[in-house]
């Protein structure tokens, strides 16, 4: 299949797509991914076959947005739930690494005997995720026990609003996850995370105060102006 305009895409672009991450030419497989969404965004196999090409050009958060589109044209697929869960779970370690490499104190001096190792990091389910380099063939097979995967573009669901996000927290609550639903206007949701972070960990309030107020005042510049 040759790369073209939106218009020549057919939805075969999900192999062409898989043959070219497999050759490890990323960036004509990312462009030929983002057409084949744009003409068919209710297409599932194809928004994760996007998640795998932001991944593989080093674009995390972008692949998270994708699984997200995916999720809300399949939300019951196991193979969406566990590709989000892996991206929001990959999200939420690199940004608490990033946060302790900034606070941690100067390094002391290497101790006279090996540190005990650190504890395993668990897993999100016990259902080993689908890996990131799956073949098209593969996530087709398991995007098919959960129903058709072409429902008509007026089916698919849009973006919950900030009162209904309120009522489906996030499956992992960090302030990477709330920054996440900044960046896409979920506002509700965003503050739902931080108040859910505040009390989980209420010596960190004053740390998260001043972005809950941020967070407060959009909200009211969105419903209220």
């Amino acid at each position: 299949m040759i790369q073209g305009s939106i218009e020549s895409v057919d939805p075969g672009f999900a192999r062409e797509v898989s043959r070219l991450l497999e050759s490890g030419d990323h960036d004509r497989a990312l462009n030929l991914a983002q057409a084949g969404v744009d003409r068919f965004p209710w297409y599932p196999t194809g928004l994760l076959l996007l998640c795998r090409c932001f991944e593989a050009s080093g674009k995390p958060l972008d692949a998270l947005l994708a699984a997200r589109q995916a999720e809300a044209v399949l939300p019951d697929a196991p193979v969406v739930k566990e590709t989000l869960a892996r991206l929001q779970l990959s999200q939420a370690q690199s940004y608490e690494q990033s946060m302790t490499q900034e606070e941690a104190p100067p390094a002391a001096p290497p101790p006279s005997t090996p540190p005990d190792p650190p504890p395993a990091v668990p897993t999100v389910n016990e259902a080993a995720p689908p890996p990131a380099d799956a073949s098209v063939e593969t996530i087709a097979e398991r995007l098919q026990t959960a129903g058709p995967i072409r429902p008509e573009p007026a089916e698919v669901k849009e973006q919950p609003s900030p009162e209904a996000a309120e009522a489906t927290p996030p499956s992992i609550v960090s302030p990477t996850v709330a920054e996440i639903f900044m960046q896409q206007g979920e506002y509700g949701e965003a503050l739902r995370t931080y108040r859910k972070l505040v009390s989980q960990h209420p010596e960190d309030a004053q740390r998260y105060a001043a972005r809950m107020e941020e967070i407060e005042e959009l909200i009211r510049k969105q419903f209220f102006e």
